[in-house]
């Protein structure tokens, strides 16, 4: 079953259970990726459905690069 969860980037916590298939991380410049889950491991996808990483298996990475885009998107809003 996925989520219909929204997830402040600067939130994101895997001790939160914000790891799971569909929730979706909404970034402070606006933008959104979901979260999903493949045979693979776990993987954001961005608004037109393409994976932003390779798929991990490790809740804690996901949960790094979550925090790590929303430093990069602050840093730098208008690129994508």
């Amino acid at each position: 079953m996925m989520s219909q969860q929204v997830v402040a980037a600067d939130s994101f916590h895997p001790m939160r259970g914000h790891v799971a298939d569909g929730v979706v991380v909404l970034f402070a410049d606006g933008s959104t990726m979901t979260l999903s889950n493949t045979m693979r491991g776990w993987t954001l996808l961005d608004d037109q459905g393409r994976q932003a990483f390779n798929p991990i298996a490790d809740a804690i990475a996901v949960a790094s690069f979550v925090t790590t885009m929303a430093g990069q998107r602050m840093a730098h809003p208008h690129r994508q």
